[in-house]
């Protein structure tokens, strides 16, 4: 057996051999979750959903049929939607971030709902509305495009 005498470098030359194989391996860290097809998908069909109601409602502006006792079921809907996503989205590890953007767009879904029992008056307030849930489904699912890529 060979003794090493304290002075020796050679115990510092095998941890740098070490630490280099590691890094060459291909061993990475993970900060964030990969991509999940499902989220990508849900999210996009969450969009056309409310893409579809606000352009309904902008047409609608001003008669009964924009009336908030007319969409009840499509709040509940889309809610029901929303936490589904946001159950798929927490089941996965390190993906925090794609959680608290759903959270934004729920927490937007209800703010729209108080809005609309108040009641719209004109088609104009309708496309703020429309603008701040396409910006934050576009940023889930460029997220989630990242993902996909690897960056």
């Amino acid at each position: 057996m060979m003794q090493i005498s304290p002075g020796s470098k050679r115990p510092l030359a095998i941890l740098l051999s070490l630490a280099v194989g590691l890094a060459l391996s291909g061993c990475a860290i993970r900060l964030i979750a990969d991509y999940d097809e499902h989220v990508d998908k849900a999210t996009t069909e969450i969009q056309r959903k409310v893409e579809s109601f606000l352009i309904k409602l902008e047409r609608s502006v001003g008669t009964p049929a924009a009336d908030y006792s007319q969409h009840v079921a499509l709040y509940d809907d889309v809610r029901v939607d929303l936490s589904a996503l946001k159950v798929r989205a927490s089941a996965i590890p390190k993906n925090s971030i794609t959680v608290e953007q759903i959270d934004l767009v729920s927490d937007s879904w209800s703010k729209l709902e108080q809005l609309h029992k108040i009641g719209f008056k004109t088609r104009e307030e309708i496309a703020p509305l429309r603008r701040n849930f396409n910006q934050a489904f576009t940023q889930i699912l460029k997220l989630e495009l990242a993902k996909k890529r690897g960056e």
